[in-house]
């Protein structure tokens, strides 16, 4: 089919009632399509640390009280293992704030080894934001599957208001080298940012489209305030647009898997 312009992308983007049950059906069949076995990937996480060089203006880390700052340490880390292998789960998410160190990398990637060793059967993905070459290719080695790093918004004017400390270019690299590295890759937006407009969502699945022979995952995912964020006060995404989003993902990228958190 011909490639959607902006304006049709937009209309889908704000689509209701019986033009959003089109949008829906016609993913729906886009997904069975590519998945007519209709099974899902069921994936457990276990959070291996909150300590994050960022100051994202959506996330509550930045606000943790001191005392609560942890990194999983290698006994808690094998009771969660052994529980992940007792539920004969298989997909094994590992995930914390932003943490260059090379103790935390180090670290993490003997976490990876574990988990590798323990059930050789796993598919691991890692979800540790943007990292040095060197520190991905070591992860790599240890044993890691898959990587997420989500763009979050590619209007590099709002991500530098939400992010500030960080920037959108470095986020593309940091992309471009995991896939260099053999990496399965999974990046995706916010959607209902403050600030952000349904012209930015549409620039979103068209930077989704520049990266997606590249990915095996995206995701849209809505914006929730969060208690003691800089945003705690402000409205929540939309919740028909965040799925009209994701009907348009399935039927834009029909290979991609599409995570339902």
């Amino acid at each position: 089919s011909p490639v959607p312009t902006d304006a049709e992308l937009l209309r889908a983007l704000r689509s209701s009632g019986a033009e959003q049950a089109r949008l829906w059906s016609q993913a729906r069949a886009a997904r069975l399509a590519q998945w007519p076995d209709r099974r899902v990937e069921v994936r457990s996480v276990i959070e291996t640390g909150n300590l994050c060089r960022q100051s994202c203006k959506f996330c509550a880390i930045p606000a943790t009280a001191f005392e609560s700052r942890y990194v999983i340490d290698p006994d808690a880390f094998g009771q969660f293992l052994a529980h992940v292998a007792a539920s004969r789960r298989r997909v094994l998410l590992l995930q914390s704030g932003e943490n260059a160190s090379r103790q935390f990398v180090d670290l993490m990637c003997r976490h990876v080894e574990t988990a590798r060793r323990t059930l050789p059967d796993v598919v691991l993905i890692l979800c540790f934001g943007t990292l040095k070459r060197s520190q991905l290719q070591q992860l790599r080695d240890a044993g890691g599957d898959r990587y997420i790093l989500k763009f979050e918004t590619s209007n590099p004017r709002l991500y530098a208001e939400v992010k500030p400390g960080d920037s959108l270019d470095e986020r593309e690299a940091c992309l471009a080298t995991l896939a260099e590295l053999g990496y399965g890759v999974g990046t995706g937006g916010i959607i209902g940012l403050p600030g952000q407009t349904d012209e930015d969502l549409v620039a979103d699945l068209r930077y989704i489209g520049r990266w997606a022979a590249q990915l095996c995952m995206a995701s849209g995912s809505i914006f929730v305030p969060g208690a003691g964020t800089d945003y705690a006060d402000a409205p929540a995404g939309d919740l028909d647009k965040t799925l009209n989003f994701m009907a348009l993902l399935r039927v834009l990228h029909p290979h991609l898997l599409i995570p339902s958190t």
